[in-house]
């Protein structure tokens, strides 16, 4: 999981100067039930849609606060 909205800003006033979504990374293990980190992204970003293509995970976008979409396309290499 590449970011999130943990729900710590929740109704967060003036929305202008929301101060962004988390950056933290979660790899879930099905074996432990357990969510590991595993870093940082470069940004913060959430309502994110990600498709698995070409042994990679593509990210087409993504809000880095509210109301606040970043134009660019990710492609992040899994590490297992």
């Amino acid at each position: 999981m590449l970011g999130a909205d943990d729900g710590s800003t929740t109704g967060f006033q003036p929305l202008e100067l929301h101060p962004g979504f988390s950056k933290d990374m979660f790899i879930y293990d099905t074996r432990d039930n357990y969510w590991h980190s595993v870093g940082q992204a470069p940004v913060s970003c959430a309502a994110i849609p990600m498709v698995e293509w070409k042994q990679r995970f593509v990210i087409p976008s993504g809000e880095l606060r509210l109301g606040v979409r970043f134009p660019q396309v990710w492609a992040v290499v899994p590490e297992y």
